[in-house]
């Protein structure tokens, strides 16, 4: 099963996937002309915050924060934060009569809670206040999975509107369904998924400053959760999420 969902995900990413086996292998390529390793410790702490962007979820991604701590001068640990907003593939918009738009058969709004851990390997260090530097990262983590309601007002042939979570055994005509409704005051009926993650990335820094950086980051995340995550009940639904992703992100270093 996870064969065939990493093999579905691949077909639908090409291009990416050919992005990150470019980067990979120019990096390692490249690893035998690396400079000479340097002895002082160029910096202990690292503070990284930026936006994510990946093949799971919506135009933004999600967001994420990082804190890297010095185990030897190109080593380090990472605690790191990944909040993620995930879409169903089949997820669209649609829009009724009266211009009220909603996805039609979409029961619950799905987010990923990543707390992580990890390791930070400096590849090529930059040359002092310029230049770029490459680093390796290796996450894992437990997924938390959070699942919202989709709420929606439907019009019933009798009676009044209601608001309720859509299914489809009590709301089977998308044409009767008046407009999305507000999540916000639902947030204490959300349901929770438990999994693991792991993740792997090379990202690259620039700055014309010691201290700080902004910079990129490119890599590949599997989360394997304990059941299928039900956002779309009419059809297929996953319960292992395989995705490229780019971060962009802004380091502050002391």
């Amino acid at each position: 099963m996870v064969e065939d969902l990493a093999d579905s995900f691949f077909d639908k990413t090409k291009n990416m996937k050919k992005i990150f086996v470019l980067f990979f292998l120019f990096i390692f390529s490249l690893q035998s002309f690396a400079q000479k390793r340097q002895s002082d410790q160029e910096y202990k702490r690292k503070v990284c915050i930026g936006l994510n962007f990946n093949t799971i979820g919506g135009i933004l991604g999600g967001g994420f924060f990082r804190i890297s701590r010095a185990i030897s001068p190109r080593m380090y640990h990472t605690f790191g934060l990944d909040v993620l907003s995930i879409r169903h593939q089949k997820e669209q918009v649609a829009t009724n009569f009266d211009g009220e738009t909603f996805v039609p058969g979409k029961s619950n709004s799905v987010f990923f809670i990543r707390p992580q851990y990890g390791r930070e390997i400096i590849l090529f260090k930059r040359a002092a206040d310029q230049g770029v530097q490459v680093n390796l990262l290796v996450n894992a983590s437990p997924t938390i999975g959070v699942l919202i309601p989709y709420m929606i007002q439907y019009r019933y042939p009798t009676g009044q509107p209601k608001i309720e979570q859509y299914s489809p055994e009590k709301h089977p005509s998308f044409d009767a369904i008046q407009r999305k409704a507000s999540q916000v005051e639902f947030l204490g009926n959300s349901q929770f998924v438990f999994g693991a993650s792991g993740k792997v990335s090379l990202a690259f820094e620039f700055g014309n400053f010691r201290n700080n950086a902004l910079g990129f980051e490119v890599g590949m995340a599997v989360d394997a959760m304990s059941q299928k995550i039900i956002m779309m009940p009419l059809t297929t639904n996953d319960q292992v999420f395989v995705s490229g992703f780019i971060n962009l992100f802004y380091s502050i270093r002391n």
